[in-house]
């Protein structure tokens, strides 16, 4: 249920990233109001189709270069 997944949020130790995502657990804390939704639906998908979990793994990766015309990625 939802308050189940929020309990485990808020469980959660603040300043300490659960997995390699390297996203800690005060985002989800201070942004949970927002992004409640999204979390919870994805949380239940997966339960509901664990076949597809491997979707949960796939990122797309955009590089942001911090000089204009940029020619390399030093």
């Amino acid at each position: 249920s939802d308050m189940e997944i929020e309990e485990v949020v808020f469980n959660m130790v603040p300043l300490k990233a659960p997995d390699p995502n390297g996203i800690q657990a005060i985002f989800y804390q201070s942004h949970w109001e927002k992004i409640i939704p999204i979390v919870c639906q994805t949380i239940k998908t997966c339960f509901q189709h664990p076949q597809n979990i491997t979707v949960i793994n796939e990122v797309q990766l955009v590089l942001i270069p911090k000089i204009v015309n940029a020619t390399n990625i030093k």
